[in-house]
């Protein structure tokens, strides 16, 4: 986790120190730039349930996501049946057509809770984007037992939440003694996919309607055609993401080899780690009766909602890049 206030180095545009000033493993190894400064200072606008026994055993996907992308989080959740809670950024224009915007998209989208977010003009979309407030934002809606924050751009396999449940359960009951409940993350191996010279559409609106086409997998909906894009040279070819110009945002991960021996093997330990390394992870939100008290915070007065079992992202990071390291 990076923290900036003491730092007397440049930053640049995004909030990230240069280089020439700051040097990364140096202040990393700094104790006092681990603290992300947010403990006890977002969540009393949590949802988590007051009765732990309340709290439901499912995974709550968090995104953020600009007007003019709420058409891929329609896809999004057609491939995800369980929650979904998504801010908008939008323009005060855009804001004016939002009650009739929400009503046709939660007619198709039913499990998702929308939170509009009106932004202060097109230099902060540009150069400093709240990304990590809305996030929190997003989080303060959750209400189940673990979260997976995604950027909107991501789409699921059909059916993850439903295939990842077996391995929260299995954690969650004990069955894996060698991690303890609230002390583990659940990496979502993430690939993208190349076009050739020539991709078959030029603007995201014509790439969704052929993803959206009934049986289509330009945007792989399974392990089994997930395979087949990436064997698939000519048409398109699926890789580990941004395996190609940034290896160590999720080369531990080891996607391939994940998909390789995925048939006998559904999860395994990340065996190393690196600098830069930001994948999409699975994490315990709101405690339940099968919490260890001993990691629970404690709640100041009765009335006061639990604190989630993770904790919420640092709102001094802006902009886009690199935004995720914290985690």
């Amino acid at each position: 986790v990076r923290t900036y206030d003491k730092w007397k180095g440049k930053k640049n545009g995004n909030g990230i120190p240069d280089a020439t000033n700051a040097n990364y493993t140096n202040v990393l190894s700094k104790p006092k730039v681990r603290s992300i400064h947010n403990t006890g200072k977002h969540h009393y606008g949590s949802q988590c349930s007051r009765n732990l026994a309340n709290t439901p055993l499912s995974i709550t996907l968090v995104t953020q996501t600009t007007f003019d992308r709420l058409p891929v989080l329609s896809f999004m959740c057609k491939r995800w049946s369980s929650p979904i809670s998504a801010v908008v950024y939008m323009s005060s224009i855009e804001l004016q057509s939002w009650e009739e915007t929400e009503v046709a998209f939660l007619f198709d989208c039913p499990n998702v809770v929308l939170v509009p977010y009106e932004g202060i003009n097109g230099t902060e979309k540009l150069n400093s984007f709240p990304i990590n407030k809305l996030r929190n934002l997003a989080l303060n809606q959750v209400w189940t037992s673990h979260v997976l924050v995604v950027d909107v751009d991501f789409i699921p396999s059909t059916g993850l939440d439903k295939s990842v449940m077996s391995t929260v359960k299995t954690i969650n009951d004990g069955q894996n003694k060698s991690i303890p409940y609230n002390q583990y993350a659940l990496v979502v191996p993430a690939f993208e996919r190349l076009f050739p010279l020539e991709p078959p559409c030029q603007n995201l609106r014509d790439c969704l309607s052929i993803a959206k086409t009934e049986g289509s997998d330009f945007i792989p909906q399974s392990m089994t055609s997930l395979r087949s894009c990436i064997t698939d040279k000519g048409n398109g070819e699926c890789i580990a993401f941004r395996s190609n110009n940034f290896v160590r945002g999720h080369g531990p991960t080891e996607s391939n080899e994940w998909l390789q021996k995925n048939d006998t093997q559904n999860h395994r330990p990340v065996s190393s780690f690196s600098d830069g390394y930001e994948p999409y992870v699975i994490t315990p939100w709101c405690p339940t009766d099968n919490s260890n008290r001993n990691y629970i915070p404690l709640k100041k007065y009765s009335q006061d909602p639990w604190a989630p079992l993770s904790p919420y992202y640092d709102e001094r990071f802006l902009g886009y890049d690199k935004n995720k390291v914290q985690q």
